[in-house]
């Protein structure tokens, strides 16, 4: 009786001070104190409400600051994020730990060691684990695309299962223009990888970027995101133009004739894409000689713009 009473008293201490801990997050975060936040996570690593607020607040930190950002990694902020995850599956607790590490993965060396303590498969592990949360898979999807801009995080994200992770979760949420967009950028970066490039084929990656581009045509972003990963996969061109990426090129295009963004996108994509005769037939169909030509009369058309078109109108002239 005497030790259950104790034993009560001592969990609800513990639960108090972590409570008292998280109302001074923000405080902290606010103040810089970042030694206190992560010695803070790491006392209270069994409360997964201390752990999501103290991700998030680390997140709101690491966004726009480099310096935070190598401050954060020295004080051992990543491999605290990373523990939080293990310990905590919670939608809550994994979205905002994705965030933070997606705001840390802009510093280069950072990315090597969210890598190094196990970072990158806990976002795998949390694509996997929360496959109907929209939230998660923005937030991993966004930490995706920073990690997969290192040569190592490439080939790892796709060891982890990454990929066919990814394309799950744009099967699972095709109406989400923003987590489209964010999986369509990880996607395109994780194909500057050549045997990543033949995965995210054979993985239903191409009809599910396709797919994003038909299901929010007016969604300028997702286009451009789109065209950007679909010109980084023209190991698979032939598949692109079957499942009918070429012509949604041209509808992205046809779509937003003022955006500059998605124009110089679009027109990379063709000039990737338009090498063999099929491809060309069907972007001379679609109406790419037309689009490109606008494209180019831009007031703000980029020298990418024209330099890209130049070339898709030549090798499409006399075809």
């Amino acid at each position: 009786m005497y030790v259950c009473v104790y034993v009560r008293k001592q969990v609800e201490s513990v639960q108090t001070l972590a409570d008292a801990f998280r109302k001074t997050i923000a405080a902290l975060a606010k103040e810089g104190k970042l030694s206190l936040l992560i010695q803070g996570m790491l006392e209270h690593q069994g409360h997964g409400h201390v752990q999501a607020a103290a991700c998030e607040a680390l997140a709101g930190l690491a966004e726009s600051d480099d310096n935070t950002r190598v401050k954060v990694a020295a004080e051992g902020g990543v491999g605290a994020i990373v523990g939080a995850m293990q310990r905590h599956p919670s939608a809550k607790v994994q979205a905002a730990a994705c965030r933070a590490l997606r705001y840390l993965a802009r510093n280069d060396s950072n990315k090597v060691r969210i890598a190094a303590e196990g970072g990158v498969g806990a976002v795998v592990s949390a694509l996997k684990g929360h496959p109907t949360d929209a939230k998660v898979q923005e937030a991993a999807c966004n930490a995706l695309v920073n990690l997969a801009m290192n040569d190592a995080d490439e080939i790892k994200v796709a060891a982890e299962g990454g990929v066919g992770a990814i394309v799950a979760a744009m099967q699972h949420h095709p109406s989400d223009a923003k987590f489209q967009e964010a999986a369509c950028k990880a996607l395109g970066n994780l194909a500057f990888n050549d045997a990543n490039e033949v995965r995210i084929a054979a993985e239903g990656g191409v009809g599910a970027i396709v797919s994003a581009m038909q299901h929010h045509p007016a969604h300028a972003k997702v286009q451009e995101a789109a065209c950007i990963a679909l010109a980084n996969l023209t190991a698979n061109a032939v598949r692109i133009a079957a499942e009918g990426g070429v012509g949604a090129i041209v509808a992205g295009m046809q779509n937003h004739p003022t955006n500059a963004e998605v124009q110089e996108a679009a027109c990379g994509a063709l000039d990737n894409l338009t090498f063999n005769n099929d491809n060309k037939a069907k972007a001379k169909s679609a109406g790419a000689e037309d689009a490109v030509k606008r494209a180019m009369a831009l007031q703000d058309a980029t020298a990418h713009t024209k330099r890209r078109g130049q070339k898709v109108l030549d090798r499409l002239k006399n075809f």
